[in-house]
């Protein structure tokens, strides 16, 4: 796992390549076009629009446990979308691997961002803005810290 990998609230833009889960044997699989409904409940490989090998993964159950990882796919890099039953637009971002983990923004620095177990709250929250014309490009909005958008920095 890269430890320069993190998240910050400048521009970068993401993309999802949706998984045919559960038979998730090849993860690297078909390319959906994604309308809000599509998000709800399923699963789905996360990279970054610059680096399209770098993969949003989870690697332990401690709260920087977690950053992208280029190289070959692994089940821990399968998140599931649960849209709030209050916040509706927003969604929780769950691990496959680690069940019950979310990433989550505790605060409102560039590195106060990891992934979290435990009660639901606000700032574990996000919103997937489609990003232009481009097919399955999305700005994730954190719903704590509106002006915090998901990002991969460092090499």
């Amino acid at each position: 796992p890269s430890s320069q990998s993190a998240f910050t609230p400048l521009s970068s833009f993401l993309f999802f390549h949706r998984t045919t889960f559960p038979t998730a044997k090849y993860l690297n699989t078909q390319i959906a076009s994604m309308v809000q409904y599509e998000l709800e409940g399923n699963t789905f490989i996360i990279s970054n629009k610059v680096y399209p090998y770098a993969n949003l993964a989870q690697w332990g159950s401690d709260g920087r446990d977690m950053g992208t990882i280029d190289g070959q796919s692994t089940y821990d890099q399968l998140w599931i979308l649960r849209e709030d039953l209050k916040i509706k637009g927003f969604y929780t971002i769950n691990n496959f691997t680690y069940v019950g983990s979310r990433v989550a923004k505790w605060g409102a620095g560039d590195r106060d961002t990891g992934n979290f177990e435990g009660i639901h709250l606000n700032d574990q929250l996000w919103k997937f803005e489609p990003h232009g014309s481009e097919e399955n490009h999305y700005t994730i909005t954190n719903y704590t810290y509106p002006k915090a958008r998901m990002a991969k920095w460092g090499a």
